[in-house]
């Protein structure tokens, strides 16, 4: 029943720009495929499966990856940008980046499962711009480029404040 239920939906549901940050990982592989599954079923359909734009510190290596385990035509729906989570903090560089990507509106969701589990050689505060600062002002970014949802997935942020590592900040809009 549910899964009826589900695919209805699927089928009813307008297609979606998708930003997935963290593709890489643990979690993001398998909400990749996830999507990518939906997609399938959309086309099967002859509806348009919508697009996925994946946020890698590089792309270029990732999209060679993917491509070797998906294939030419599950890769159709997907390109990739590069961010700078160690850098990229400030809500109006978002916007412009999200902006160029043409993501925007209702139909744009950004999934963020971007997280670092510890210290950077090199990076004073590594764990902060990851796994706070970077997507704080993403969020602030979409929220005033219209998305209609945001999907936030971290315990590594959590697990770290637990254990005093990471500082409390405000999250109010600037």
């Amino acid at each position: 029943m549910y899964k009826h239920a589900a695919q209805a939906s699927l089928l009813s549901a307008s297609p979606k720009k998708i930003v997935l940050s963290g593709p890489s990982g643990f979690l993001g592989k398998r909400v990749l495929d996830s999507i990518l599954d939906v997609h399938r079923t959309r086309k099967l359909n002859k509806l348009d499966p919508g697009e996925v734009i994946l946020l890698s510190s590089s792309p270029g290596t990732m999209m060679r990856r993917l491509q070797a385990k998906y294939g030419q035509e599950k890769m159709r729906t997907i390109r990739a940008s590069r961010v700078d989570y160690f850098t990229q903090h400030d809500t109006n560089t978002w916007m412009d980046h999200l902006g160029s990507l043409g993501v925007q509106g209702d139909n744009a969701v950004f999934v963020n499962l971007a997280a670092i589990t510890g210290p950077k050689v090199g990076v004073i505060d590594a764990m902060m711009d990851v796994n706070y600062r970077a997507p704080v002002a993403a969020a602030r970014a979409c929220e005033k480029l219209g998305f209609s949802h945001w999907v936030q997935s971290s315990t590594q942020a959590t697990n770290a404040e637990r254990a005093g590592q990471v500082h409390r900040m405000s999250c109010t809009p600037s």
